[in-house]
């Protein structure tokens, strides 16, 4: 009788029917002798750590130039803001981790100590250097039209200055104000314009470039409700939306474009006005002036096609179109209800766009019915033709009806 061989035993202790096989490097269960590892696949790995290498070294010195001019007396007060404070909309990859900090804090922490922070990697590395960039920049007069750059320079080996990673941005880069290329920096600078010149008093729909274009209950606003709030405040509020945002950044951006660069000397200021104001306030002291009285087309010339160019401009071509039959510039001047029937709307709709004409002009041009009234009475002194002095009575019962 053979005698009773005893199962051999794992390597961990328990009882097994087998003995194990040693694994082979493979993982297999045999070793293969004289395999190598994939030389393309060493290769790539060697290129990638190379390219990273050399990716941190730009990054890193980079961030040592622009550290070098945050710490220079000039940006002094722009350390104790906080990162995001130079963050725009339109930015991606941002480091969520660092924007709150304090650009004093960040430039006085090393270099290493921001590479361990959690949630920061390669990417939001470069956009911590390029807003710290932003800090550095001065603010120019005008935006300029350079295109936000998203590569970052290489620092030069000498020690030189870093190339600027980001231009101040053109808020109309195809034709379009675009809010979200507005920084806070920039923001302050255009507030820092309006203050300058004292006009915080103006009411804020009187620079839009079309009324259509702003919620008519804040026309009467003025610009020192806005005086002295950051964009994030004002996107804070309820009923603020990016439509209004818009409207109110492109005022400041208006204003600050024509004064930035203006200056006052030997007693003389600046007014700023809506465009269509000084060529009808110069043809109205012209008149004002004269012994003799214009002709019906100088008037429907110089006065009356400026003001509905510019009611088509702010209410729309149908206003113009009541607006040009109640003047009777074609030769009637139809009742409100044929008007209505025309248009297939109610008498009170009619109204109701006609009133536009004045609430166009009450924020346009307030001081055009005292011109008009002058105007009116200098006609009847010098002996107007009554269809003229009929004609002006009729543009001032459409565009300021309470100033008579």
């Amino acid at each position: 009788m053979p005698k009773h061989v005893p199962r051999a035993k794992r390597r961990d202790g328990s009882g097994s029917g087998c003995v194990q096989a040693p694994r082979g490097a493979n993982g297999t269960g045999r070793e293969r002798s004289g395999q190598r590892p994939c030389l393309k696949n060493v290769e790539r790995e060697m290129r990638l750590a190379k390219a990273a290498s050399v990716l941190d070294y730009r990054l890193q010195s980079n961030f040592e130039v622009v550290r070098r001019q945050l710490l220079q007396d000039k940006f002094a007060r722009r350390l104790d803001k906080p990162l995001a404070y130079w963050a725009l909309p339109k930015d991606r990859r941002l480091p969520l981790a660092l924007l709150g900090r304090k650009l004093g804090d960040l430039v006085n922490t090393p270099f290493q100590e921001l590479v361990a922070t959690p949630g920061v990697g390669h990417k939001k590395l470069e956009s911590l250097v390029r807003l710290m960039c932003r800090a550095t920049e001065e603010v120019p007069a005008a935006p300029n039209a350079a295109e936000l750059s998203p590569d970052l320079p290489a620092a030069d080996a000498s020690g030189a200055d870093v190339e600027p990673l980001l231009a101040e941005p053109m808020p109309r880069p195809n034709g379009h104000f675009d809010e979200t290329l507005v920084s806070e920096l920039v923001w302050e600078e255009w507030q820092a314009t309006v203050r300058r010149y004292g006009m915080g008093h103006e009411k804020l729909a009187r620079f839009a470039p079309s009324l259509r274009d702003l919620p008519s209950v804040i026309w009467q606003v003025p610009l020192n409700a806005f005086l002295g709030r950051s964009i994030a405040e004002l996107r804070g509020r309820k009923t603020y939306g990016e439509k209004r945002i818009r409207a109110i950044l492109e005022v400041f951006y208006t204003l600050h474009n024509l004064l930035a660069r203006s200056e006052t000397r030997n007693g003389l200021a600046v007014s700023v006005l809506p465009a269509f104001v000084p060529p009808l306030v110069g043809w109205l002291a012209m008149q004002l002036d004269s012994d003799q009285p214009p002709s019906t087309a100088d008037i429907e010339r110089s006065l009356i096609r400026p003001l509905l160019e510019q009611w088509e401009k702010d209410a729309g071509p149908i206003v113009v179109q009541l607006a040009s039959a109640r003047l009777g510039l074609n030769g009637d001047c139809p009742p409100v209800r044929c008007l209505a029937r025309r248009l297939h709307v109610t008498r009170a709709r009619v109204y109701q766009m006609l009133d536009e004409c004045r609430e166009v002009m009450e924020i346009r041009w307030p001081e055009g019915q005292n011109w008009l009234n002058r105007l009116l009475r200098h006609l009847e002194a010098v002996g107007a033709d009554q269809a003229d002095v009929a004609l002006i009575a009729r543009l001032l019962d459409l565009a300021w009806p309470r100033g008579r």
